[in-house]
C-alpha cells in the first residue's frame, strides 16, 4: 500500500474508530459553554431492588459469575466496543482551540482526549488534547477525538458557530498534512 494512502487511512480510521477503542480515556463531554443536546436527560439515582426471597425451607444459592478472562488484545477491544454500544452515544458541538488560528466548533461523539502521545495540535475547552500528530514507524499519523469530516446530517439538533464547509476544509488540511508528512502548528 503506498505511503500516502496509508497516511490518509490512518487519519480517517483514527478519527472514526479510535473513540470505540479507548474506554479508559473516555469521560463525560469536555467542558463547554454550550448546552447539551435537547434529548439529554439528567441522570437519576439508581433504584435498589430487594432480592426475591427463596421458597421457605430451600437453601439460597449464590450466582457468582466468573471474572472476565480477556487475554488477547482482540478480546479486550471487542469487550470495550460492546461496553460503548451499551452506554449510548453522546454527541455535541464542541469548541476546539488551535495554537495560531483561534477556535472552531466541531462534531464530538464520545471522542477521547489524547494525552500521552504526539504533539498537541488542538485542545478541548478543558485544555486536554483533542488532536495530536507524530511519527509512527516511517509514517506520519494524526489522531483526532473530534470529527471535522462530519457532514451536515450529523449536526442535526446541534448548534455550531463554524460552518460545515469550514470544518470539511480543515478535515482536508489534516489529510493533506498526513499524506505529505508535514507538521501543523502545535502547542
Amino acid at each position: 500500500m503506498p505511503k500516502t494512502t496509508f497516511a490518509a487511512l490512518a487519519v480517517l480510521l483514527g478519527g472514526c474508530l479510535l473513540p470505540g477503542f479507548t474506554p479508559a480515556q473516555q469521560s463525560s463531554a469536555p467542558a463547554t459553554s454550550q448546552a447539551p443536546a435537547s434529548d439529554a436527560q439528567p441522570a437519576s439515582a439508581p433504584k435498589t431492588q430487594k432480592a426475591p426471597a427463596g421458597k421457605p425451607g430451600t437453601p439460597e444459592t449464590k450466582s457468582d459469575s466468573a471474572p472476565l478472562n480477556l487475554q488477547t488484545q482482540k478480546d479486550k477491544v471487542s469487550y470495550a466496543v460492546g461496553l460503548n454500544l451499551g452506554k449510548g452515544i453522546h454527541k455535541e458541538a464542541v469548541t476546539i482551540s488551535f495554537p495560531k488560528s483561534g477556535t472552531m466548533d466541531m462534531y464530538w461523539q464520545d471522542g477521547p482526549q489524547l494525552s500521552g502521545w504526539g504533539e498537541i495540535i488542538s485542545k478541548y475547552p478543558d485544555g486536554t488534547p483533542a488532536m495530536v500528530e507524530g511519527k509512527s514507524g516511517n509514517g506520519w499519523v494524526i489522531l483526532s477525538g473530534v470529527h471535522p469530516e462530519a457532514p451536515a446530517s450529523w449536526r442535526t439538533g446541534l448548534k455550531f458557530k463554524t460552518s460545515v464547509a469550514a470544518d470539511l476544509a480543515y478535515a482536508g488540511t489534516l489529510i493533506t498534512t498526513a499524506m505529505n508528512g508535514t507538521t501543523l502548528p502545535h502547542f
